[in-house]
């Protein structure tokens, strides 16, 4: 008996020691397995293709601009001057084109996006400084529509870049004016970097939109009228042969990206009825681009057919924002955005409806509630303003005089094409003569010097150019700080005359 105890006790030891060792042995294999396992972890997240490549695509599928921002006129009234200044491609910037490209690290775009919209005033962004000077109120949404339109451009055809990121190449090359905005050089500049080979410049509206035909995105330069009360770059993407007959007429439409695009942009009575807004793209007649968007010049960027995918109309999410219905006959209300939709019911003209989301032509006003965006305006005017200003009829067939501001009231006579009249007040989209009322869509405001003799203060917060003529195209000379009171002559078209005989832009006098 003891004998087998003696047994199971060596037995019970040798087992016991057996445990520890293997322990012992384990415990070293698992620290060494556990560094490869990590190791071999981390190659694989850095290294794995497939998995870069579906974490880059998380990363980035939200960057295009989903939203339209609810502005305001006043809003845009308060932007920088995005000037674009008279250099070509031969002077301003040229030496930062030349020089030090070594010195930077090459920017290395993402994925291919196919066609693609930014807003300079996207909140993820709008506050970013876009600077050569170091101010702190230079930033993307208030000067950055130039480095927004090229991000559009090359996401759209190369890769994916965001405005911020195109906004701090171009101060670091030297293409960010300390004043205000981008210069247009700097544009061959993006084409170079880039590689996009086929570019090229105009500032010829018929040369563009043979491009525009022929695989080219353009960036378009405009001053003071349809898109901007200031100057502002645009892109324009596609074109539309509205009536199919293969030949570019005045009625085709234009297809159109603005970075500075917000809710109601087009609703103001000098922009009313001149553009169709749908999702983010701006539809304008070539008609109405070549009289009111005071174009200077197109830069287009040339790319083949398989790099980039048109574009379809899908809902877009709105910060909510308040319209009237502007139709007389009432407005139908239908369960989803298209007339092949049931009616649900009818507005009665002048009711206010919240908009929550738009999907094409259509505006979203609640739950399963949509109508057609055309018969929405901003705001209604319950009473005439008073003004005095002069505009020429457009009308080649007459414009037509009524006793009251609408369709509705009877016609005391017409106003002949070219026709020159004084407004005396304004009312929803018309003006009234010294012979009645007529509709403003179908005339232009037509220039005039207004005598001032006052003196007035500089409110652009960046300092305002001043110039040897009444234009960007005219040399600077100098730049008057932000409250530098000057004596102003009289005002032309916009740019105010001072007593030194120089001009600068009346926007930014106050």
């Amino acid at each position: 008996m003891k004998k087998i105890w003696k047994i199971l006790i060596v037995v019970i030891v040798l087992f016991a020691l057996l445990i520890g060792v293997g322990f012992i042995f384990d415990k070293d294999d698992k620290s060494e397995t556990d560094v490869i396992e990590n190791t071999v972890d981390s190659n694989v997240d850095s290294t794995d293709p497939n998995k870069s490549e579906v974490d880059e695509e998380e990363v980035i599928k939200n960057i295009p601009t989903t939203e339209i921002p609810s502005l305001s006129e006043t809003d845009e009234q308060t932007l920088e001057v995005q000037e674009v200044e008279s250099e070509g491609f031969e002077e301003q910037g040229e030496i930062a084109y030349e020089s030090g490209e070594d010195n930077f690290s090459k920017f290395e775009v993402g994925v291919k996006r196919g066609l693609t919209y930014y807003s300079q005033v996207d909140p993820r962004w709008k506050n970013t400084v876009y600077s050569s000077i170091g101010d702190n109120s230079q930033t993307i949404g208030t000067s950055g529509c130039g480095p927004t339109s090229a991000a559009m451009v090359i996401t759209s055809i190369k890769g994916t870049i965001t405005p911020p990121d195109m906004a701090k190449l171009y101060v670091m090359r030297g293409y960010r004016s300390a004043n205000n905005g981008t210069y247009w050089s700097a544009f061959k500049w993006t084409a170079d970097y880039f590689d996009v080979v086929d570019y090229r410049e105009t500032s010829s509206l018929d040369t563009a939109i043979s491009l525009l035909n022929n695989n080219h995105y353009l960036i378009a330069s405009c001053n003071q009228g349809l898109f901007t009360y200031g100057g502002h770059f645009i892109v324009i993407y596609g074109y539309e042969d509205t009536n199919g007959n293969g030949v570019v007429d005045s009625s085709d439409r234009l297809k159109i990206y603005d970075p500075y695009l917000y809710n109601g942009k087009f609703d103001v009575s000098s922009r009313r009825g001149k553009v169709t807004v749908s999702g983010n793209t701006v539809y304008c007649t070539i008609y109405n681009f070549r009289n009111y968007a005071n174009y200077r010049g197109f830069f287009a960027f040339g790319y083949t057919s398989d790099e980039v995918t048109t574009p379809v109309d899908k809902p877009v999410t709105v910060q909510s924002y308040t319209m009237y219905v502007n139709a007389k006959s009432g407005l139908n209300v239908r369960t989803g955005a298209g007339t092949n939709y049931t009616r649900i019911k009818t507005l009665t003209n002048g009711t206010q409806v919240t908009v929550y989301a738009t999907s094409g032509n259509w505006s979203r006003i609640g739950d399963g509630q949509w109508v057609c965006s055309d018969y929405l305006i901003s705001k209604v005017s319950n009473t005439p303003t008073n003004t005095s200003y002069k505009v020429k009829v457009t009308a080649k067939s007459g414009l037509r005089i009524r006793s009251g501001a609408s369709t509705s009231y009877s016609i005391k006579g017409s106003y002949r094409y070219g026709t020159t009249v004084t407004i005396l007040q304004e009312y929803n989209g018309w003006g009234r003569t010294s012979s009645g009322w007529i509709c403003l869509d179908y005339t232009s405001k037509v220039s005039s010097n207004t005598s001032t003799s006052s003196t007035k203060t500089v409110v652009a917060k960046s300092g305002l150019n001043v110039r040897r003529g009444p234009g960007t195209g005219y040399t600077r000379v100098t730049t008057y700080k932000y409250g530098t009171r000057v004596n102003v002559s009289y005002i032309q078209s916009g740019w105010a005359k001072l007593t030194n005989g120089y001009w600068v832009c009346a926007t930014y006098l106050k």
